[in-house]
């Protein structure tokens, strides 16, 4: 069996471009720093149109739905670097939009968004069984998505295809060197 040698970290620009020109890609498989730096820029885009849209809280959901998809790829490709199934992130991302969809449509999310809130109110209203069974459902599949990312990708040819990250010795040679 040959040797496996690891390649360099990817920098920011080179993983957020890799990331951003397979938005919609979610077959193959996806280095740590491409995962990482990627989420970094969609969690800073999600936070600002919060800040933006906060006294909203609609829109603010559905901003905050569709930047949290452009994540949806990275992350199934980086599951799948481990060998592991992108459904984990898939059921965690329908039933926090589930959650979402529910707070709005009881009118929760417009009530936490008001000025002068009824804490009592509120409280009663989030103590719903369907939001207590999605938000057990989305915090267990979010952190077993979130652990399964920070692990290292298997070395070699799994199922997903070949790793992004090892390279064997004598394709190592053959690559072209990316010295300065």
């Amino acid at each position: 069996m040959e040797a496996l040698q690891a390649k360099p970290s990817l920098s920011f620009t080179e993983a957020f471009q890799l990331a951003s020109h397979r938005l919609l890609d979610f077959k193959g498989r996806s280095r740590r720093s491409e995962f990482w730096w990627f989420i970094l820029v969609v969690i800073i885009v999600n936070f600002i149109a919060g800040l933006v849209l906060r006294s909203q809280a609609t829109a603010d959901t559905v901003a905050s739905a569709v930047i949290m998809l452009f994540g949806l790829a990275v992350t199934a490709r980086r599951l799948q670097d481990g060998g592991h199934s992108a459904l984990w992130v898939y059921i965690s991302y329908l039933t926090m939009l589930a959650n979402n969809i529910y707070m709005i449509s009881s009118g929760i999310a417009d009530m936490a968004a008001t000025a002068n809130v009824n804490p009592q109110e509120l409280i009663e209203s989030m103590c719903s069984p369907v939001l207590a069974i999605l938000g057990i459902i989305a915090c267990i599949t979010s952190l077993v998505t979130i652990i399964l990312c920070i692990m290292d990708g298997k070395p070699g040819i799994n199922k997903y295809g070949e790793s992004p990250k090892y390279v064997t010795a004598a394709e190592e040679e053959t690559e072209p060197s990316a010295e300065v």
